[in-house]
């Protein structure tokens, strides 16, 4: 039974990767299509680690990212939740084409959203810099110093072949 269950997402889910069925990234996908406007709240490894890649490249494509803030568990933001796990709070957009992304990445607590601010970063960024289109940034002063080293053809070309991620502490 589990065969045949995985035969038809494999048929009718064509972003999930290459890796093993993902029930979040299945869900991901089906409601990608059911709305306009979509707001997830969904394990933060979809929006990092290789399995994910291509809904990143899908949403970098379609231009419908809005915000992306990425939230650790550290302190027990989620009382009944591991304090391992890392969440992404992910908006999109599909009716409008989204320059510009607002971002902050693996916060403790919901204050620092007011606290410390969403970092606005133009999508190419994202896309010149980093092959993976891991989008967080975990502070304004990251974003400072990715923009140098991105502004630096030589650096950029090291940075590209050692695949730097924008978030380092993943």
């Amino acid at each position: 039974k589990y065969k045949d269950m995985a035969l038809y997402f494999n048929q009718n889910y064509n972003i999930q990767g290459s890796s093993d069925l993902n029930l979040y990234k299945l869900f991901l996908e089906k409601t990608y299509g059911v709305s306009d406007i979509i707001a997830l709240l969904i394990p933060g490894q979809i929006t990092v680690d290789q399995g994910g890649k291509l809904f990143r490249e899908k949403f970098f494509e379609d231009k419908s990212i809005v915000t992306v803030i990425g939230f650790s568990n550290k302190d027990g933001l989620f009382s009944a939740v591991d304090n391992n796990q890392k969440f992404a709070f992910i908006l999109l957009n599909h009716t409008n084409s989204n320059k510009k992304i607002k971002t902050l990445g693996w916060i403790p607590r919901f204050d620092d959203i007011k606290n410390i601010g969403l970092i606005e970063v133009d999508q190419n960024f994202f896309e010149n810099f980093d092959e993976n289109k891991t989008i967080f940034l975990d502070t304004g002063k990251n974003l400072g110093i990715l923009s140098k080293i991105n502004s630096n053809d030589n650096f950029l070309s090291l940075s590209r072949k050692k695949k730097i991620w924008t978030n380092h502490r993943y």
